[in-house]
């Protein structure tokens, strides 16, 4: 009997939560839908730093593999996927007691954004700007190593959040 009662009672939550319009998180994304077909155009790098649009986009690249979201495509005759590094701003935390810097941060300030086949802009997300902290090493090549390492997290931090802004309405 108590059994019985267990199925009624979650058929009736099931059927009270679906009669009233409630939906799971998620859904079409942005773009709902549209866009089922992208080409992956590399990042325009306006910043000092050496083969970080490499970087970049490899990991959006990457990140749309990961999430099936849409399929990739070599020829540029479908919608695009472009970005734009603006800046990289490198800056200290804080200091010891002989002024010699403890923590800093790297900043990178980029635009992404779609264009259709004819090249009209037909989404961009709003200006990103994200930073990352480190410790500076011993020597400059260590802090220039450890610098990349930190705009590497940064990078992919940003591709998991281009992805999930577009959302499955890629």
């Amino acid at each position: 009997m108590k059994y019985r009662m267990k199925r009624i009672y979650l058929l009736f939550v099931f059927v009270a939560l679906t009669a009233c319009g409630y939906q799971f998180a998620g859904g079409e994304g942005i773009l709902n839908g549209t866009v089922h077909s992208v080409h992956v155009q590399m990042f325009e790098n306006k910043s000092r730093w050496s083969d970080i649009d490499v970087i970049f986009t490899n990991d959006i690249i990457s990140e749309l593999l990961r999430s099936r979201s849409v399929s990739l495509n070599d020829t540029s005759d479908v919608t695009r996927l472009l970005g734009t590094i603006e800046r990289v701003h490198v800056d200290t935390l804080n200091r010891s007691a002989d002024g010699r810097p403890q923590e800093k941060y790297i900043e990178v300030t980029l635009s992404v954004y779609l264009k259709d086949k004819n090249g009209k802009k037909i989404w961009q997300s709003q200006p990103l700007k994200t930073r990352e902290s480190y410790f500076p090493g011993e020597t400059h090549q260590n802090t220039l190593n450890i610098q990349m390492d930190a705009i590497k997290r940064i990078s992919k931090r940003v591709a998991m959040t281009m992805v999930n802004e577009l959302g499955q309405g890629f």
